[in-house]
């Protein structure tokens, strides 16, 4: 019994905040966990939370898009809005002018995204 206690207590989540007020939870690897106590030290920001579901880079012309995938639009149901750390990692990779797409499986073309000049409007 005090063996399973000593296990549970060990898996407990530690916490710290970023300088922007979101909470991150550290790694239980300790290289990790050093990694992340010395960035938020720095005032760095991490984000392994809310990052979108595919990085897509094109060779032939250098662009590069980020893209997260919702089922349905409307829904209220989780996972089918954009949950906040998704909202501020967005806005960082806008602000450094790279492309981010929110795709909607129920109404959006998937081509379009991708070729959009082949597609009549």
């Amino acid at each position: 019994m005090r063996i399973q206690r000593e296990r549970r207590k060990a898996r407990r989540s530690v916490y710290r905040f970023m300088p922007n007020g979101l909470k991150v939870r550290l790694h239980q690897n300790r290289a990790e966990r050093k990694l992340q106590v010395a960035a938020l030290k720095s005032g760095w920001e991490i984000y392994y939370i809310g990052l979108l579901d595919f990085l897509c880079y094109n060779p032939k012309t250098g662009e590069t898009l980020f893209i997260e995938v919702k089922s349905t639009s409307g829904d209220s149901r989780p996972g089918c809005n954009l949950s906040r750390y998704q909202k501020v990692v967005a806005g960082i990779l806008e602000k450094k002018s790279i492309k981010v797409v929110f795709f909607r499986a129920d109404k959006d073309n998937p081509y379009k995204i991708f070729n959009p000049q082949n597609l009549e409007k």
